[in-house]
């Protein structure tokens, strides 16, 4: 799968609600095994916060003792987000969630890079091996302000 993701967040230090406002995974194109990439209709947009699906943020700060005497502050930085929503393609339809969980790197936390795992819904089309059959996705997702 590959796709444009745009994430809408709204967050300060220590925040427990969802820091997404807003979100989407559109121009998707998939591939079912090796063949070419072909373009599927539909978006994903950022679900609600909800116990099975966290969207949250969190950074921790600590203090490391450097080699040669005196500390420095390291501060790491994690994301939790989830999407869902329909993919239609070749006259088939599927239910999709994915979840994005990355570390944030760069000044600033400037960019995130993680695993995205998912899953496709399909109940018309149960192992034909349809571009748009039952199964998993999972992958690496790139996002930067």
């Amino acid at each position: 799968m590959l796709a444009d993701l745009d994430l809408d967040v709204d967050w300060t230090d220590g925040q427990v609600a969802s820091a997404f406002t807003g979100g989407s995974v559109t121009n998707v194109q998939m591939s079912s095994g090796t063949g070419p990439l072909q373009p599927v209709a539909g978006t994903l947009t950022v679900l609600p916060n909800a116990p099975a699906t966290p969207n949250l943020i969190a950074r921790v700060s600590n203090t490391i003792p450097l080699p040669i005497g005196g500390s420095a502050q390291v501060d790491t930085g994690t994301m939790l987000v989830s999407l869902s929503g329909q993919l239609s393609a070749n006259g088939e339809t599927a239910d999709a969630i994915i979840g994005l969980n990355g570390t944030f790197f760069g000044p600033g936390a400037a960019a995130a890079l993680g695993p995205a795992v998912g899953v496709l819904a399909n109940s018309s089309s149960v192992g034909t091996g349809g571009l748009l059959d039952n199964g998993s996705l999972s992958g690496t997702f790139y996002v930067e302000r």
